[in-house]
């Protein structure tokens, strides 16, 4: 059951990320929100602009309900995200299910961001400084989010935690593995007796 709008609009975005961020559910969206004074669509279009000519990244509009004009990034190794455009500042979505294919991808769109805020708004950081506002979903469906000061920690900690989710079910597999060969290893010497 959905508790608020808010809570809604969230779940529809997540659900619209989900259609170009590949597979899984509304609990493998995250949210980076980057908190900034009041952000117009010239400085958005010169974020585009940089990302396209001076990156190389492919960028394309898409719709859906993300509560403000969207576009996927993706790089030469079919790494995606969607950015998406809010008055308070840009928005970051990626699937945590490729998040380590994602890491360089993530830096080259805050160092842009970074660009953009020095050249085109006169902020004058040498790079987006990392303070972001996380916001995922839980296994219950709850919204949640925290602020947290170094983005780069955070999606380390995000990897580590995909390896250990990896590194769980390689064991599992093993375990499986292990039981069918036994189970054949017996079967074997039962037929040569």
């Amino acid at each position: 059951m959905i508790k608020d709008y808010r809570t809604k609009s969230f779940i529809d975005k997540y659900n619209s990320a989900l259609s170009v961020l590949g597979r899984g559910t509304i609990q493998d969206v995250v949210s980076l929100k980057i908190r900034e004074h009041c952000v117009n669509s010239s400085e958005y279009n010169n974020f585009i602009n940089h990302v396209t000519r001076e990156s190389g990244l492919n960028v394309s509009r898409i719709n859906g309900q993300f509560l403000g004009n969207a576009h996927v990034i993706s790089d030469n190794n079919n790494n995606v995200l969607v950015f998406v455009e809010h008055e308070t500042g840009p928005e970051i979505l990626v699937n945590i299910l490729y998040v380590s294919g994602l890491i360089g991808l993530i830096r080259q769109i805050m160092q842009a961001w970074g660009f953009v805020n020095r050249r085109f708004m006169h902020r004058h950081r040498h790079e987006f400084d990392g303070d972001v506002e996380v916001r995922k979903f839980d296994k219950k469906n709850r919204l949640i989010e925290e602020h947290v000061n170094d983005h780069q920690a955070f999606i380390l900690k995000l990897i580590l935690d995909e390896n250990a989710s990896l590194a769980a079910k390689v064991a599992v597999l093993e375990d499986k593995l292990s039981k069918i060969v036994s189970r054949l290893t017996t079967s074997k010497k039962r037929r040569k007796k």
